[in-house]
This record gives C-alpha cells, structure tokens and sequence, in this order.
C-alpha cells in the first residue's frame, strides 16, 4: 500500500520526504532512526531533520484514506448470509 511506511510497514501519520533519496516515509519513523543515526536509510547519505520536506499531497491522500475506511465502517452491513429461504437449515 502507498500510504504505509517503507521500514515499519504502518500507516503513515506525517509522510515526509527524504530529499537524498526521494523517499517518502512517516516522520516519526525517520527521526526515531535519526537519534542513531545521521544517514538516510536508503543509501546512507548524510541527514538531518532539518533536511525533511513536508509530503502534504501525501498526507491528505492518508486522510481521504482513513476518512473512507471511517464510512465504510460507520455504514450498517447489507449482508444476508445465514438467513432467508436459502440459509441452511441446521435442525434436521
């Protein structure tokens, strides 16, 4: 899925941009890597979080995203299984 983090595989919160690969990941991903390690991941070039850009053509597909799953999830479920003329019948 495109809206998931490349290292932790999660749905990402605030994607942000790794201008020394092009990569974008959830920024608290990236700084909790930064804390150890000054490189990019991707290809070890030198980073800071000064260096993120803001990805918010991607944050805002996250929320369109996440505001779906919310109504699909808020809408009653139209399914009939297990009842009606055809559901089997489990007392003979």
């Amino acid at each position: 899925m495109a809206h998931t983090d490349p290292i932790l595989q999660t749905l990402m919160v605030n994607p942000v941009v790794l201008p020394t690969s092009s990569i974008t990941m959830d920024e608290a991903v990236i700084h909790r890597h930064l804390l150890s390690d000054s490189t990019d991941p991707f290809n070890r070039k030198p980073l800071t979080r000064e260096m993120l850009v803001p990805n918010s053509e991607m944050k805002r597909r996250i929320e369109e995203f996440k505001a779906s799953k919310r109504r699909a999830a808020a809408q009653p479920s139209t399914s009939t299984a297990n009842s009606g003329p055809d559901a089997m019948d489990t007392d003979s």
